[in-house]
């Protein structure tokens, strides 16, 4: 069987584009397979390394402001048509109201160094998503007073039931977990994981 003909126009588009989209992007646009993108890039000798294939702080994407038709033919342009959401259309992992998932947090750490875990569940769409505990708290007593933070009595975020939960206000937090209580080699100890775990933050969020 014969690979699919590309125009001189998609050509030029994936010239022009392959270094800064994936392939899996190139592909609905066009309307084609990934692996007939990667196909004719490899026949076009397109390469891209590991730096060159990402967006660099300031880039302005070469299609930015022009009409699909400026930079697709109009049969590349009917063809990913196809590929398109529908108005409607509901995407495969999207997650029902009341589901709950265990997610990794980025700034909060155990003493071993590992981040802590959370669960959190959806309250509403498309997209909202509320901590489980404070849920569970709100629907036992109410709304949380401002200041406040309810907080697991065993410490373990993953043990997350109304017995394990207590309300703690921001200012007794901060008296029980202030580094003034520690010894001074202890509270330089904690300064020293504070910064390495700023640095794992600001390494995660580029």
């Amino acid at each position: 069987m014969r690979g699919r003909r590309y125009t001189q126009s998609e050509d030029t588009f994936l010239k022009q584009n392959y270094l800064n989209m994936t392939c899996a992007q190139i592909a609905a646009i066009l309307g084609v397979s990934k692996s007939s993108v990667k196909n004719r890039v490899a026949k076009l000798k397109i390469r891209k390394t590991s730096n060159k294939g990402r967006f660099k702080k300031g880039q302005v994407p070469l299609n930015k402001g022009k009409k699909q038709s400026e930079y697709m033919s109009a049969e590349a342009i009917a063809r990913s048509a196809q590929s398109r959401f529908k108005k409607g259309s509901v995407p495969v992992n999207h997650c029902e109201i009341g589901t709950i998932r265990l997610r990794t947090s980025r700034r909060k750490f155990k003493s071993d160094g590992t981040p802590e875990r959370y669960f959190y569940i959806k309250i509403g769409e498309p997209n909202k998503w509320e901590l489980l505990h404070r849920l569970i708290w709100e629907k036992a007593y109410g709304a949380i007073p401002k200041g406040v933070n309810i907080q697991y009595i065993d410490g373990n975020p993953e043990n997350c039931v109304l017995e394990n939960l207590t309300a703690v206000s921001r200012t007794e937090n901060i008296k029980q977990n202030g580094i003034h209580n520690y010894p001074p080699e202890v509270i330089s100890l904690i300064r020293t994981q504070k910064k390495l775990e700023k640095q794992i933050t600001d390494h995660y969020e580029k």
